[in-house]
């Protein structure tokens, strides 16, 4: 049994139950037991790939579009890119690299700066340990690829028109899901935000951190651009085809298994609503 499962076992004995967040960020992200604190899940020897390990296509197409920011905000003599979830640093590397055959004004104008919930290499830029933003008055961008699918969600379920949410707890010595009342107000809040009549039955994810991440970056941001590539679907989508919610599990490049099997030696994903994405931007006045 994985330190991590220990961990929840313990909190879940305590507590009755434990939402689905408090699972994931155990899971994830213990700062020493958690699947991204032990070990590097990105690569062919690993458990999944992303896109910037796929092909430098990925972080060249990035570099070319900051480029054209940079142009946009008339060429400024230091432009700070912002990665968060920078992992390994790869696309950094890519991005940096790249934008010298670009210009090489662009590239001598480039402060990147690296922040990731884990850090697990060295890495040739400045990079920071934090899950938020601990800068004041970026000026350049703020990018991120496959950060926001990777945060804790709660997960919910529909029963006679009203929102229960769907707990961890232990039965018969193995992790089970029971329902309940919510954890939070905001999971009703954020529902009803939705403004879609969800059916009986239906299953979904709710990510309550995205609020603080935004919190972040408006007091972090000064001018510039935020870009973020992740999975993920409108709501009318998202919502309207995925009746038992979008939650995967990676586990050396195969997906499906039980998040309740190999607690803290696998991710534990779900896609991300972009229509909520847009409007908590909006709320906090990042346009």
């Amino acid at each position: 049994m994985a330190e991590s499962e220990k961990i929840i076992r313990k909190e879940i004995l305590s507590e009755g139950k434990i939402s689905f967040a408090r699972f994931i960020q155990i899971a994830l992200y213990h700062p020493k037991f958690g699947y991204y604190s032990k070990i590097n899940p990105i690569g062919t020897n690993s458990h999944y790939l992303t896109s910037p390990y796929i092909h430098p296509a990925f972080g060249a197409a990035f570099s070319k579009h900051i480029y054209l920011m940079w142009k946009f905000m008339k060429y400024p003599s230091k432009f700070q890119i912002v990665e968060l979830g920078c992992s390994t640093g790869i696309l950094a590397e890519t991005i940096y690299s790249y934008s010298k055959s670009i210009s090489s004004d662009f590239a001598n104008s480039i402060q990147y700066i690296g922040i990731d919930r884990t850090i697990n290499k060295k890495t040739d830029f400045n990079s920071v340990k934090s899950n938020l933003i601990p800068l004041k008055n970026i000026s350049g961008c703020i990018i991120s690829n496959e950060l926001i699918d990777s945060l804790p969600f709660h997960r919910f379920k529909i029963i006679n028109n009203e929102v229960k949410e769907i707990y961890v707890t232990i039965q018969n010595d193995k992790f089970t899901s029971i329902l309940d009342q919510p954890s939070s107000k905001k999971i009703d809040q954020k529902l009803a935000q939705l403004k879609l009549q969800l059916p009986n039955d239906f299953e979904g994810e709710i990510c309550l951190e995205i609020d603080n991440l935004f919190k972040s970056i408006n007091q972090s941001f000064e001018k510039g651009f935020i870009v973020t590539v992740d999975y993920g679907e409108e709501r009318e989508n998202l919502y309207g085809n995925k009746s038992r919610g979008t939650m995967q599990t990676y586990y050396k490049h195969t997906s499906g298994a039980s998040p309740f099997q190999r607690v803290g030696e696998q991710d534990i994903t779900a896609n991300i609503d972009f229509s909520s994405l847009i409007e908590e931007g909006i709320l906090n006045k990042i346009r």
